[in-house]
């Protein structure tokens, strides 16, 4: 998407969104992987205790399958820590255009941030609607 800079928004502002877009794609990337290794060793567990039974005693194999688990755990709570700061990031930084409120939205319903950033996309459309009026009235 092209994103045009104008006196009302000077190029930094469209910098600082381009650099959130970029950071929540980058840390999208970096959550995709951990999410298919958590199903990946959820499913490696729970097969594995369906194998072996309740009440068999310890198995060094369904441990080991367990630590896995546990690590693809803590994977995802960084990782999905990491994606909704970066959401979290772009919310905050105010859209140059129209096409990039657009694009914002869309990322935020992919990602499935909550109805708190409807706030955020309400200020812009704010934004774009008094810059809208003032440049008629000029």
């Amino acid at each position: 998407m092209v994103h045009s800079c104008n006196n009302d928004r000077p190029c930094e502002k469209l910098d600082a969104w381009r650099a959130a877009c970029a950071n929540l794609r980058t840390a999208e990337a970096r959550f995709a992987p951990v999410q298919s290794a958590l199903s990946h060793a959820e499913r490696a567990y729970f097969a594995r205790r369906s194998a072996v039974g309740r009440g068999t005693g310890q198995d060094p194999e369904v441990e080991a399958v367990k630590a896995r688990l546990d690590q693809a755990y803590e994977d995802d709570r960084v990782f999905g820590s990491a994606l909704e700061e970066a959401a979290k990031r772009l919310t905050a930084v105010r859209v140059p255009d129209l096409a990039a409120l657009i694009e914002k939205v869309e990322i935020l319903r992919r990602i499935g941030c909550d109805d708190s950033v409807t706030e955020s996309i309400l200020s812009d459309l704010r934004h774009l609607q008094a810059r809208d009026r003032a440049s008629r009235s000029a």
